[in-house]
C-alpha cells in the first residue's frame, strides 16, 4: 500500500514501537480553547502510569527543534472507563497554514513523530472535510477515513453522532481512534487523520450519555468533554442545569475530574477558520434554543460574524430533511430566521444517514411554534417555505436564501435506501438526495468563491455545486 508523502515519517517510526506502545490513543491534534493560527493544542491518553513526556516542535523544515511546556494531565477515574490518563500541552510558534512537524518524547526517548499545519488565515484558501454519524467500526467507516485523508484536508468537522452508541469512553478508544489515526493509511483500515488534521467535533445525540433500554445512563457518555479541546466561547451554562446532558448523579465528581471546565460550556461554541466564521450548535432536544440568554448568545455570535466573507452553522439534528427516518425532528427549523438574519450562507448537519441538498430557502415558522416546542418539546414545525429554484450551482451561482446540506452518512448503517429513485417521497424543498452510498463533503473556500463537492467511500464525486458571494 502506498503511504501519503506526509505521513510516512510517522508510519516508519511507529511501526517499529508497536510491541511496547505507551498510548492508549496515539498522540491527535485539536484547535484549543482559544484557538490561534500560531498555535495548536496536542492530546493524547496513556495508563495511569507516572511518566516524564516532552513534547519539541520543529516550526519550519530543517529548522531547530524547540521544547513546548511541559505536558499536563487529568485522570479518567470512571466506573465503567478504563482507568487512564489524558495528556494534552500546547504547540507554539507555529506559521498561518505552515507545515510544522512536532515529537513525542518518553523518558528521553522519542515515541511518536509526526506533521501538521498550523491554522490559516482569511488571506487562505481552506479545504475542508464534514461527515457525521461515523464511529460505528464499519467497513465503509475505515474506507471513508482513507479518502479523507488522501484530500489532506485543513480541517475536519464531525457533524454528531460522533462514537456508537452511547458517547463513551471505551467506543472512542474502539472505533474512533483507532479508524481515524492508524498508523498507516489503508482502506481496511482507516487513515493517520487526527495526528495531521485538528477535527472539530459536534455533538450529537448518541455523544450524550445515552440511555440503555432500561434507561440507566453510563457513567462515561459524555466522553465528548473529556477528549475534545475546542473553544470556550460559548454561553456560560450550569452542571446539572437547564440545555446541558445527564448522567446520574453519583458520578458527577468523577466525570468532572477529567473534563474540568470544558462541561457544560463546550457544547457550544465559534471558530473563525480563513475567511469563514462557524457557529456550532447543540441540538439536541434537552437544548432550548427559544432560551433568552442561547439566543441572545447566538445572535451576538452571528453579528459579531458580519465581516467574514462566509458564515457558517452545524449542528447534528437538521431542520430540513425528506427521509422518513427523523422526519419529524424538526425542532431546528425554529432558528432559520436568526440564521436567515445575520446572512448564514450554509448549515450542516448530521443525524440522517444520507447525503441531503436543499434548495436555498427561507423558512418562517408558524406563529407559537417556538413556545410549543418549549412547553412539550413538539418536533415538527409548520411555517412559510420561500424556494430559490434559479440556482443550480453552475450557471447560477449566487443564492437567495440558506442552503442546508445532511452529511450523515459517514460509516453507520444507511436510512431509506429506496428514497433515491423515488423523488415523489421527497419534500418539495429537497434537491439532491443520495442515501444509498456512504459519503463526505469536501468543502474548498477561495474568496468569495465556494465549491461543495460531496465524495463516496470509492472516491467518487456524487454531488457538486459552485456557490460564488
Amino acid at each position: 500500500m502506498r503511504l501519503f508523502p506526509f505521513l510516512a515519517t510517522s508510519v516508519l517510526l511507529a511501526l517499529p514501537l508497536q510491541a511496547q506502545d505507551p498510548f492508549l490513543a496515539k498522540p491527535f491534534l485539536q484547535v484549543g480553547a482559544v484557538p490561534k493560527t500560531d498555535r495548536m493544542d496536542l492530546v493524547w491518553l496513556t495508563q495511569d502510569k507516572d511518566a516524564k513526556w516532552t513534547v519539541e516542535v520543529q516550526a519550519q523544515t530543517k529548522g531547530p527543534w524547540k521544547a513546548m511546556g511541559n505536558p499536563t494531565f487529568k485522570l479518567v477515574a470512571l466506573p465503567e472507563a478504563p482507568k487512564h490518563r489524558i495528556y494534552a500541552t500546547t504547540l507554539h510558534g507555529l506559521k498561518p497554514g505552515a507545515v510544522f512537524h512536532y515529537r513525542v518524547s518518553l523518558d528521553g526517548q522519542t515515541v511518536f513523530q509526526s506533521e501538521g499545519h498550523g491554522l490559516k488565515t482569511s488571506g487562505q484558501p481552506q479545504h475542508l472535510v464534514l461527515y457525521g454519524d461515523g464511529a460505528s467500526g464499519s467497513e465503509h467507516q475505515k474506507a471513508l477515513a482513507f479518502q479523507m485523508a488522501k484530500q489532506k484536508p485543513d480541517a475536519v468537522f464531525v457533524l454528531g453522532d460522533i462514537v456508537y452508541a452511547r458517547g463513551r469512553a471505551s467506543e472512542y478508544l474502539d472505533h474512533y481512534f483507532s479508524i481515524y489515526n492508524t498508523d498507516a493509511a489503508d482502506p481496511a483500515k482507516g487513515a493517520p487523520l487526527l495526528r495531521s488534521v485538528p477535527t472539530i467535533g459536534v455533538l450529537g445525540n448518541h455523544d450524550v450519555a445515552f440511555m440503555n433500554a432500561r434507561g440507566d445512563r453510563p457513567s462515561d457518555g459524555l466522553a465528548y468533554y473529556l477528549y475534545w479541546d475546542l473553544p470556550m466561547n460559548g454561553p456560560e451554562l450550569k452542571v446539572a442545569g437547564p440545555n446541558t446532558p445527564m448522567i446520574q448523579p453519583m458520578f458527577w465528581p468523577q466525570f468532572l475530574a477529567g473534563a474540568g471546565e470544558r462541561f457544560p460550556k463546550m457544547a457550544n461554541f465559534s471558530i473563525d477558520l480563513g475567511n469563514a466564521h462557524w457557529t456550532i450548535l447543540d441540538s439536541n432536544p434537552y437544548v432550548d434554543w427559544s432560551d433568552p440568554a442561547l439566543r441572545a448568545w447566538l445572535e451576538s455570535d452571528l453579528r459579531r460574524a458580519g465581516r467574514s466573507t462566509w458564515r457558517f452553522v452545524a449542528f447534528h439534528h437538521p431542520g430540513f430533511n425528506s427521509s422518513t427516518a427523523h422526519f419529524e425532528d424538526q425542532w431546528m427549523r425554529l432558528l432559520s430566521p436568526v440564521f436567515e438574519k445575520y446572512r448564514v450562507q450554509m448549515v450542516f448537519s448530521g443525524h440522517v444517514h444520507a447525503y441531503q441538498r436543499s434548495l436555498p430557502l427561507s423558512f418562517k415558522p408558524e406563529a407559537g411554534a417556538a413556545a410549543k416546542f418549549a412547553q412539550h418539546r413538539q418536533a415538527t414545525v409548520n411555517g412559510i417555505f420561500s424556494l430559490d429554484k434559479t440556482f443550480d450551482g453552475l450557471r447560477v451561482t449566487k443564492t437567495k436564501g440558506i442552503i442546508y446540506i445532511i452529511s450523515g452518512a459517514g460509516g453507520a448503517s444507511l436510512y431509506n435506501t429506496h428514497q433515491d429513485d423515488k423523488p415523489e417521497t421527497w419534500q418539495p424543498f429537497t434537491k439532491v438526495m443520495a442515501s444509498d452510498r456512504y459519503s463526505f463533503t469536501l468543502l474548498d473556500l477561495k474568496g468569495k468563491r465556494l465549491e461543495l463537492r460531496q465524495i463516496a467511500e470509492d472516491g467518487k464525486e456524487m454531488d457538486h455545486f459552485v456557490l460564488r458571494q
